[in-house]
């Protein structure tokens, strides 16, 4: 996603091309209003000049009319059913008869903007936002996962009720457990409903370098672990352009991963709640002790501080006194998935990795150690890396776990 100013035409046609020219396949820029709709014209005119045509997707906030201005101009717009709706005083509980009035009342604003999209073939990606539910929603689910997917999926009623198909689902949050959550029930509610649309997925204001690419592969990475997910945005701090390396580092092992096996032997524990699975405590690992970064020397297994320095070492027969689940996440998850859920051993998970190329090991290990920390499973992780510092190994670990 563009952060240029969208009235500034040749700085967000520039930045336009430096995504495109590091790997970006989509380009989403910002219409806050009708002049800056207006402008995705001359944008989407001066990019087909350089040679480039990638589908543009204007980012709706509060304005219904620049939705319809963009929606004949770009190939997708996203709108945020909370920015997009009612405004109503926080605390008021609206009768049923009201609450479908009010949906009424969005269908009818929605129906201008279906039918630009119909005419040009423009996709609408309907984007709920954990920070930005109406009041209306917040009312009567909470500020919830359950809040979220009914606040979507109103919008994709209206939209299905009007024969409209060109659409897009997200469930965007900045808390890595509750997009994880809100995405699983949306995609079993379309399920359930019938709508079975792609899903795009991001977690939003990850932060900037190395926080940020975990936080962002271990939230899209746990739910393309799943088959679920059709696009990706990962969000980094500052200009885009670094934010297409470390998509394409996650969407590589995703698409590498699907055209040789397909889905269908992911496994998901897809908990609920992911609390933390029960364990015994031993050795200060398990039980309610915090989860523990482990580090192999001199053939010892030690525990590693704050400082990324290792301390105490554990006992020589470590192997009996843990489950040690070892691989990627598909692995362990296959080797725990008979796991009791309560009083067992503590959990050990590890994996090696034979690169000496950073942001491939942050990525990877953050999907595999992060969906399973996200799950509630695991009391101790044990990465390694062939050709990295096993400081810097121990400082990713305690990222993954922050």
């Amino acid at each position: 996603m563009t952060n240029t100013d969208t009235n500034d035409i040749d700085a967000t046609v520039s930045q336009c091309v430096r995504l495109v020219n590091a790997g970006c396949e989509m380009v989403r820029v910002t219409a806050q209003g009708i002049t800056e709709a207006n402008n995705l014209a001359l944008i989407k005119k001066r990019l087909k000049q350089k040679g480039i045509e990638i589908p543009l997707i204007a980012d709706i906030h509060y304005n219904p009319r620049a939705a319809e201005v963009a929606a004949g101009i770009v190939e997708k717009v996203r709108i945020n059913p909370g920015n997009y709706s009612d405004k109503y005083s926080p605390g008021i509980i609206l009768t049923e008869k009201a609450y479908n009035e009010e949906l009424e009342r969005i269908a009818d604003r929605l129906r201008p903007l279906l039918q630009i999209c119909r005419q040009n073939g423009t996709v609408i990606r309907i984007g709920t936002n954990h920070g930005s539910l109406s009041s209306r929603i917040m009312n009567r689910y909470g500020d919830t996962p359950e809040g979220m997917v009914e606040s979507a999926l109103e919008f994709g009623r209206i939209c299905h009720g009007e024969g409209f198909r060109n659409l897009v689902f997200s469930m965007k949050s900045s808390n890595v457990k509750v997009m994880v959550q809100s995405t699983r029930l949306l995609v079993k509610r379309m399920m359930m409903e019938g709508m079975n649309f792609p899903v795009h997925l991001g977690v939003t204001e990850a932060g900037d370098g190395e926080d940020g690419i975990i936080k962002s592969a271990s939230g899209i990475g746990t739910l393309l672990e799943e088959g679920i997910g059709d696009t990706i945005r990962v969000s980094l701090t500052g200009a885009p352009e670094p934010e297409i390396p470390v998509a394409l580092a996650i969407t590589g092992r995703y698409n590498s991963f699907r055209s040789q096996t397909g889905i269908n032997e992911r496994i998901s524990f897809a908990t609920g709640d992911l609390k933390r699975r029960e364990t015994i405590a031993v050795s200060g690992i398990g039980g309610n002790y915090p989860v523990e970064v482990l580090r192999e020397m001199s053939g010892r297994l030690y525990t590693v501080d704050e400082n990324y320095q290792a301390t105490e070492s554990l006992s020589g027969h470590y192997s009996d006194q843990f489950f040690i689940a070892e691989g990627n996440s598909a692995e362990m998850k296959k080797q725990l998935f008979q796991f009791p859920p309560t009083g067992s051993k503590p959990v050990i998970l590890r994996n090696s990795y034979q690169t000496d190329n950073l942001l491939h090991f942050q990525v990877d290990s953050a999907i595999d150690f992060g969906s399973m920390l996200i799950e509630g499973i695991g009391d101790a992780i044990w990465p390694e890396a062939s050709g990295i510092n096993p400081e810097t190994v121990s400082k990713t670990a305690y990222a993954i776990l922050q």
